[in-house]
């Protein structure tokens, strides 16, 4: 059984991931920012829902949140199939 979160599942294949993975008894967390519509899209595979900042207004504060559920929840992986375009900030 392993552990997993998804950070702003509302990509198709990442719903479908979530399915899966909670139909063979895995553990499916999902990270997002999208405040008390959140009900609306919880599925029961989805033991738990975490708060993050939204990636478009802070993505180095979403980073951060991400790495802080990861290591608060013992996570065996991260799981996204977004494409993230972050403009790295050296």
């Amino acid at each position: 059984m392993a552990k997993v979160l998804f950070p702003d599942p509302f990509i198709t294949t990442e719903i479908a991931a979530v399915r899966a993975l909670g139909r063979r008894a895995d553990v499916c967390d999902v990270a997002w920012s999208y405040g008390p519509i959140k009900k609306l899209f919880k599925s029961r595979f989805v033991r738990q829902v975490n708060a993050t900042s939204n990636l478009a207004d802070d993505p180095d504060q979403f980073a951060r949140d991400i790495i802080g559920h990861c290591r608060n929840g013992a996570y065996d992986v991260v799981l996204s199939a977004a494409r993230w375009r972050i403009k790295a900030t050296m």
